[in-house]
């Protein structure tokens, strides 16, 4: 059966996943007070890689919507380009206002705009994961084993005996479960 590489573990990832995506969030943005003027407020937003700078945008934001000015570079050339998005508030409790984004491909509502060829759009219109779907059944399981132990054996001193008991049973039947997936 199959050869060496064609087990799905050896394959490289083929989609390009949320977390490797320039992304603009709303939540951020109203945050630090940005959205809340009435007047025209343009600010520049930058994204850092290892303590440099990788790419910056200019926002300006007046009256429900936001421009973005931004040069993306595709097929082999600068493009310095611009995209409006609006801003839709929902009624929250006590009286105030939450806003989102209103993605300009499927004029749904959205919290975080990403970056992709035909500029920004939320997850859903340019089909993005997130790397945790990404990653085999191996993979995370071997994960969840990890985070048990370092829950029994770092806190081991104040957990409670039957605490301590049904992660140590847990532990084991994620450890039988790895064994049997990696028999398969």
């Amino acid at each position: 059966m199959g050869g060496f590489g064609s087990g799905k573990w050896l394959r490289p990832q083929k989609k390009r996943v949320v977390e490797d995506c320039l992304d603009i969030d709303i939540r951020y943005l109203a945050r630090v007070g940005l959205l809340y003027n009435i007047t025209q407020k343009t600010f520049v937003l930058t994204w850092l890689h290892n303590g440099l700078e990788t790419n910056q945008v200019k926002l300006s934001v007046l009256s429900g919507k936001i421009t973005i000015h931004y040069q993306q570079f595709l097929q082999g050339e600068n493009a310095y380009r611009e995209q409006h998005v609006t801003i839709v508030y929902t009624p929250c409790h006590y009286g105030r206002q939450r806003p989102w984004f209103r993605c300009p491909n499927c004029i749904g509502r959205c919290a975080i705009i990403y970056l992709g060829d035909q500029g920004f759009h939320c997850r859903k219109c340019y089909q993005l994961p997130y790397r945790s779907q990404q990653i085999c059944k191996l993979d995370q399981l071997i994960s969840k084993r990890v985070t048990l132990e370092e829950k029994l054996f770092n806190s081991s001193k104040g957990l409670h005996y039957r605490t301590r008991e049904r992660l140590k049973d847990r532990l084991n039947e994620i450890e039988n479960r790895i064994a049997a997936e990696v028999m398969q």
